[in-house]
């Protein structure tokens, strides 16, 4: 009993008891695992389980996976998305018209428009360069007045980080249809560097592209610069679904 107590103490301590009182292994070896060989030239890998049997008397199996053709059969069996043939300034037109761009006319009941500088943001913004490749990616002109400066006369960081919001969630408009992105999302984080002040009176470009989408989240960045090209802000935008699943 005081045997069996000892071994019962702990995994490390019963383990290396066990190992002490084990037996002489009568065992026999196990086989060693197939050999596999893969010639530079070919692209097929060749398996064998006895090293003195050529290559030549076992069969080849081809690199590339099932699930891998599998995934080539889908891709190709997907129906192309209209937007894939469009030239640029078919792309440009499909921003300039989306009603997410249009946001910024809500008016009051008695017709008048809101006042608000972040609504303004939605028409102010100017679609100049729109694509699907690499990445769905569009570039605004937007001209910082007055409406958007802080006390030191620069770009104030709420209306930049406004700015960034409206302008990449536009770039759901290369991507989106019935069901698919179809209610542009929430924001679910949204956070910029502001590395160098855009003085107001000044037109910035704002680049903004789609880096991951999927039916749920969409991850997107932008970059806003001046003229000569110098990095003035830079934002990363990441967004949840909220399309109906009915």
């Amino acid at each position: 009993m005081h045997f069996l107590r000892n071994l019962t103490r702990g995994p490390a301590r019963n383990h290396r008891s066990l190992i002490r009182l084990n037996l002489p292994n009568t065992l026999q070896p196990a086989p060693l695992p197939a050999r596999l060989s893969i010639s530079p030239s070919s692209s097929f890998v060749t398996l064998s389980s006895n090293p003195h049997i050529s290559s030549s008397q076992v069969p080849k199996f081809p690199l590339q996976s099932r699930i891998a053709s599998s995934q080539a059969r889908n891709m190709s069996n997907r129906p192309k998305d209209p937007r894939e043939d469009m030239s640029e300034e078919e792309l440009l037109a499909l921003v300039r018209d989306s009603p997410f761009r249009k946001f910024g006319k809500l008016a009051q009941r008695d017709g008048d428009e809101i006042p608000s500088w972040g609504k303004q943001i939605y028409t102010s913004l100017e679609p100049v360069h729109a694509t699907l490749k690499p990445n769905p990616a569009i570039t605004f002109k937007f001209d910082v007045t007055d409406d958007y400066t802080n006390l030191a006369g620069n770009l104030h960081g709420g209306a930049g980080a406004t700015i960034f919001d409206i302008a990449t969630t536009m770039v759901l408009t290369l991507v989106q249809k019935e069901g698919f992105w179809e209610r542009w999302g929430v924001s679910r984080t949204l956070n910029c560097a502001y590395l160098k002040g855009a003085p107001g009176g000044t037109t910035v470009n704002v680049h903004c592209e789609i880096v991951s989408l999927g039916k749920r989240l969409v991850h997107m960045r932008g970059v806003m610069t001046d003229d000569a090209g110098t990095i003035l802000v830079t934002c990363e935008h990441g967004k949840v679904s909220v399309d109906s699943k009915i």
